[in-house]
C-alpha cells in the first residue's frame, strides 16, 4: 500500500457542521425570556406584576360593581 492510497484530510474541517441561524435565534430568545422572568421575580426594574394597579388602602367595598346594563 502506498501513501497515495490513503484518504487525504479535507480542507473544509473535520468538526461538526455549523449551527443553523434559526437555532441561534431561538436560543437567544429563550435565554432573554428566562432572564426577563428572573428579573420580574427578583423585583428588579420597578413594581411589575398583577397587583401593581391595586390600592392597598381600599379593599374595594366602596366601589359599586360594574354592570353591562345600558345607562338611562
Amino acid at each position: 500500500m502506498s501513501a497515495t492510497d490513503q484518504p487525504q484530510p479535507s480542507d473544509s474541517g473535520d468538526g461538526p457542521p455549523p449551527m443553523p441561524r434559526w437555532v441561534k435565534a431561538f436560543g437567544t430568545g429563550v435565554l432573554a425570556l428566562i432572564l426577563l422572568v428572573i428579573m420580574m421575580v427578583a423585583g428588579v426594574g420597578g413594581h411589575h406584576g398583577p397587583r401593581r394597579h391595586m390600592h392597598f388602602g381600599n379593599s374595594g367595598a366602596d366601589t359599586p360593581p360594574a354592570t353591562n346594563a345600558p345607562r338611562p
